[in-house]
């Protein structure tokens, strides 16, 4: 890394929504709507993505929702139209019987 960013081998992207998951876990609500912005090629030949994505605030701030900007890993990233990260619908509760 140089000045704590990938290496400068920079791979422009066409800007895309994806799904991104900081914690690289890919479960039950850790998937963010995003947007990726571009590729870099690290100098051990890993890539890097520059993305936005949208966070939940702390209930102790009122819940608001914030965008953050940063550097992931590839393995962070994945297309919208890839696998859909899983989606947790405990929440949803049955009308007459029939989830809505």
């Amino acid at each position: 890394m140089v000045g704590g960013r990938p290496y400068r081998r920079r791979m422009i992207a066409r800007p895309q929504h994806v799904w991104v998951d900081p914690t690289a876990r890919w479960g039950v609500d850790t998937a963010r709507p995003g947007l990726l912005a571009w590729w870099e090629r690290m100098e051990n030949g890993s890539w890097w993505a520059f993305v936005g994505w949208a966070e939940v605030g702390a209930r102790a701030h009122g819940g608001s929702p914030r965008w953050k900007v940063g550097w992931m890993p590839a393995g962070c990233v994945r297309k919208v139209d890839g696998p859909k990260p899983p989606l947790d619908v405990s929440w949803v509760k049955p009308v007459n019987g029939v989830p809505t």
